[in-house]
């Protein structure tokens, strides 16, 4: 086990979640540890998963600290641990082939990306509504346009609405993007 995927295993086994030993153990089996994050964008490499998703887990836990500092509500830390790891845990089915030749598996290449996420998890372990909402919106106003088969996975106005009610929604959003920019 290299340093990024025991950083990864131990912060999910911190929740102490039904199931995450299972969770993680798929994770392990479908190559989460060594997929890329994306076939065109950020973490475009071996690896590029992990390291991307632990990147917005820091982000996102340092903008939440600050938060409640300044009166934001309290958010459980296994709520910021579970959807900033597991936010993207759907690409690791998405993609095949190797560094430098990724592609689309076509199994899943036409699933919604962040509920697929939400329904992986969901197999193996429980998920708050707050996460399933933080990882439906991740994607901010990607999410909205086309993905992969002419329509988006919500609209803005649900986004929005969703932003309003629980700003760590949008935090997740600008915490990965943020990590992306970096090409993490």
């Amino acid at each position: 086990m290299n340093d990024l995927e025991d950083s990864i295993v131990k912060l999910l086994r911190i929740t102490d979640r039904r199931g995450m030993e299972d969770l993680i153990e798929f994770m392990c089996y479908n190559d989460f540890f060594i997929s890329p994050a994306s076939i065109k964008h950020h973490g475009n490499f071996p690896g590029g998963l992990a390291r991307h998703s632990l990147k917005v887990y820091y982000l996102l836990r340092d903008i939440q600290e600050k938060m409640y500092h300044m009166g934001a509500d309290a958010i459980d830390p296994d709520t910021i641990i579970i959807a900033s790891l597991l936010h993207d845990i759907s690409n690791m089915v998405r993609y095949d082939g190797v560094e430098g030749a990724y592609s689309y598996n076509f199994n899943h290449a036409y699933e919604e990306h962040c509920m697929l996420s939400v329904d992986i998890i969901r197999k193996y372990t429980d998920v708050t509504a707050l996460e399933v909402l933080m990882i439906r919106y991740h994607m901010g106003v990607y999410g909205t346009v086309e993905f992969n088969r002419g329509s988006g996975e919500y609209t803005l106005k649900e986004m929005l609405e969703q932003w309003k009610r629980s700003p760590i929604i949008k935090m997740l959003y600008i915490c990965d993007e943020t990590a992306a920019a970096e090409g993490l």
